[in-house]
């Protein structure tokens, strides 16, 4: 009905990062950039963009906020399907799903090494992985997914100038990696 949302696009910041604000300002910041379209002249062209124009396509944008893997399952498996189901959506992006997914719990290290964390997790993100393409088949609607990125910190080397200071080791080849591996780069 008239009274369903609409949106166009939906943006999901996931983790205690930028703030929404930050995000809905940028995006109207991008809106303004964007200038009005209409007939023959391109985008940008003519007159300056107005901000009634921009303010109409960031009501078409749904900008939601995850604080949590819970909260992202729930959005993933509920609230985002009724959105599809009711909105012409045509893009969703999940803006750094690796906060949810990146780091260890060394409660769960087992003596032998092996971590049924990194187990957990990754069965979590291969079904998060699976709900998403489900729901882009079914809706036709791309998902855009970004992946962060994580720096490998090499190892102190004692002893090394000025009589046992601790230095960094030298760099590795790869200093910056895909947070989630190369499965999601």
């Amino acid at each position: 009905g008239e009274d369903d949302l609409y949106y166009t696009a939906i943006y999901v910041a996931m983790g205690e990062g930028t703030s929404t604000s930050a995000i809905a300002q940028r995006m109207h910041q991008m809106a303004l950039a964007r200038g009005p379209c209409s007939g023959d002249r391109p985008r940008g062209a003519g007159r300056p963009p107005q901000d009634d124009e921009a303010r109409n396509v960031m009501s078409r944008i749904g900008l939601f906020k995850i604080l949590n893997e819970e909260e992202l399952a729930t959005f993933v498996g509920e609230t985002l399907p009724n959105m599809l189901e009711h909105s012409k959506v045509g893009v969703v992006v999940l803006d750094s799903i690796a906060n949810f997914f990146r780091f260890s719990d060394p409660t769960y290290q087992r003596p032998s090494g092996t971590s049924m964390f990194h187990v957990e997790r990754s069965g979590h993100l291969l079904g998060m992985s699976s709900r998403l393409r489900r729901l882009s088949d079914k809706y036709h609607v791309p998902f855009v997914v970004t992946n962060q990125v994580t720096a490998s910190i090499p190892p102190l080397m004692e002893g090394v100038a000025g009589g046992g200071s601790n230095a960094p080791a030298p760099p590795t080849s790869e200093p910056v990696k895909p947070a989630l591996g190369l499965v999601w780069s």
